[in-house]
């Protein structure tokens, strides 16, 4: 992702972290809009639910980009979310 967004002239913000660390990221970090890898899908309406409270967009990283490491439609895919 980091490497599509410069190769784009975007600069942004991008951190990976632990799924047990997506709430306190959420309360304390406020960032733009998270993505999730799809491993932790199962737990996208319960974090949802937590970045709804403080207007964050949340979403799971589609399995085939993330696989594939696809980079670019995964900023395409925050982008969207950022709307």
């Amino acid at each position: 992702m980091k490497e599509a967004a410069k190769a784009e002239g975007k600069e942004y913000e991008i951190k990976a972290v632990a799924a047990a660390q997506v709430e306190d990221i959420i309360e304390k970090d406020a960032p733009d809009c998270i993505l999730i890898g799809p491993q932790i899908k199962y737990m996208e309406d319960q974090l949802k639910a937590d970045a709804n409270k403080h207007d964050i967009p949340l979403e799971a990283i589609g399995i085939q980009d993330y696989g594939t490491m696809n980079g670019k439609n995964v900023i395409s895919q925050a982008e969207r979310l950022l709307g």
